[in-house]
């Protein structure tokens, strides 16, 4: 897994967004950087450090949309439930929306398998599709990719790496 953004990629990323800021969250499991702008969160990553950034540069003070990341993030290790934070979600297809719609719907501490995941979304025999759709899930833990398991309940991959899909499976007491 990587660990951090090479400076060009950094610098392209903070082109493509020019107002955004970000701050690393001191999750359990691992750090997630949360970056967005004033109008929503427009990526998570686990255990990505911007390299060669820190304090004094576009960290700065979180936005609106990030402090609501940070205070959702607090609810969930608390176990309570709270407003989504906005999230930006006009890199995905329509496609993918329904998948993403349909995955929120699956609560705390519950599980659905890539299958039935796509059942719910209105898209039979599309598994594999759902099992992309997780991998391009840029919203880890605000769009719960880690309830998504294989149909025998075996965890499957998760874009964190497996060691914090099982943190977050038993913090939801899924699993023992």
């Amino acid at each position: 897994m990587r660990t951090h953004l090479h400076d060009r990629e950094f610098m392209a990323l903070l082109q493509t967004f020019p107002k955004m800021r970000y701050v690393e969250y001191p999750f359990p499991a691992t750090p997630l950087t949360l970056f967005g702008d004033e109008e929503s969160l427009k990526l998570v990553a686990f255990g990505l450090h911007p390299k060669g950034r820190g304090p004094g540069g576009r960290s700065g003070a979180p936005t609106g949309p990030i402090r609501a990341a940070m205070s959702w993030l607090d609810a969930y290790l608390a176990g309570k439930e709270k407003p989504m934070p906005t999230l930006d979600l006009s890199p995905f297809t329509e496609k993918q929306k329904r998948v993403y719609s349909a995955l929120l719907k699956v609560g705390f501490g519950a599980t659905v398998s890539y299958g039935g995941l796509a059942e719910l979304a209105g898209l039979p025999r599309a598994a594999r599709f759902v099992g992309s759709c997780m991998a391009d899930n840029i919203f880890p833990i605000f769009i719960p990719c880690h309830r998504v398991v294989r149909a025998n309940g075996d965890m499957g991959n998760y874009s964190g790496g497996v060691e914090i899909k099982r943190f977050l499976l038993k913090h939801e007491g899924a699993m023992g």
